[in-house]
């Protein structure tokens, strides 16, 4: 929008913070779920809610979709790497477990 509201504003510019676009070419295009596992200030944003499409270029521009719109199966949250990979090793023979794969993204100091 031209004027966007200050949640939206806040939203965008998390998005455009981590670099949301970037990270999701790193998944793979079939994914039909993401797993996110914050770090830090992280766990109070809604990584569900961000803007796709904020940044000149992109191949969501103009889309008004939100990262959840990526995922038919939607964005789910562990609290941590070591939970996940608990929750993987414990449903190996499971559904699930062809379908989670981890991309890590930190901010350098």
């Amino acid at each position: 929008p031209d004027n966007p509201t200050p949640l939206l504003a806040a939203l965008t510019r998390v998005s455009e913070e981590l670099r949301l676009e970037t990270v999701l070419m790193s998944v793979p295009r079939g994914a039909r779920r993401l797993v996110v596992v914050a770090h830090g200030i992280l766990h109070a944003v809604p990584i569900h809610a961000l803007p796709l499409g904020t940044s000149k270029g992109s191949i969501y521009e103009h889309s008004n979709q939100w990262l959840i719109d990526r995922f038919p199966l939607g964005v789910t949250y562990q609290g941590s790497i070591a939970l996940l990979g608990y929750s993987q090793r414990k449903d190996l023979a499971t559904r699930f477990a062809p379908m989670l794969q981890v991309i890590a993204v930190s901010r350098t100091r």
